[in-house]
């Protein structure tokens, strides 16, 4: 990877390749490889939705390893909670990009339904409780929605380790 990079500075020093065309193929190479192997959903009468988005969460946890640094899981998640919040609400709720910041989009959380604010999270931690009690001085009622297995960080947090 660092010749193949060395090699395109080289190209681009000379006026003979133009990057923003390179970067756009990879660009396609990478949407269709993730085309070529979508996510499945095993719907199955007999299971509850619980256990069917378990096994959805299984898939994106598990290609999530394959390509670390990856936020599939986070962003499956999110995705997930904003379609349900869909189907409920009379009018839809603004989706943002799941990865983004938010402080760099002056949002107050994932989702804002009211005065209450919901934050979706794959890894609950001591900077998302400050923004919730932020949201509660701000006269909101934050919500934290995360995996079944971050249940108990996500409360300790709140409400200290015993």
């Amino acid at each position: 990877m660092r010749q193949y990079v060395a090699f395109l500075n080289m190209l681009h020093e000379r006026n003979l390749v133009d990057l923003d065309k390179i970067e756009d193929w990879w660009i396609d190479r990478v949407k269709e490889y993730f085309e070529s192997k979508p996510f499945i959903l095993h719907y199955d009468q007999s299971k509850s939705f619980r256990i069917i988005f378990n096994d959805l969460l299984s898939q994106a946890e598990q290609r999530q390893a394959q390509s670390p640094g990856s936020t599939i899981v986070g962003t499956m998640l999110q995705h997930l909670v904003g379609a349900k919040l869909n189907l409920f609400l009379e009018k839809p709720v603004a989706s943002y990009g799941a990865s983004v910041a938010d402080k760099a989009t002056n949002k107050e959380g994932d989702f804002i339904i009211e005065d209450v604010v919901i934050h979706v999270t794959t890894a609950p931690s001591e900077s998302l409780i400050a923004k919730c009690q932020r949201n509660i001085d701000s006269g909101f009622r934050p919500i934290i929605i995360t995996l079944e297995n971050k249940i108990n960080v996500a409360k300790e947090l709140v409400l200290g380790t015993p």
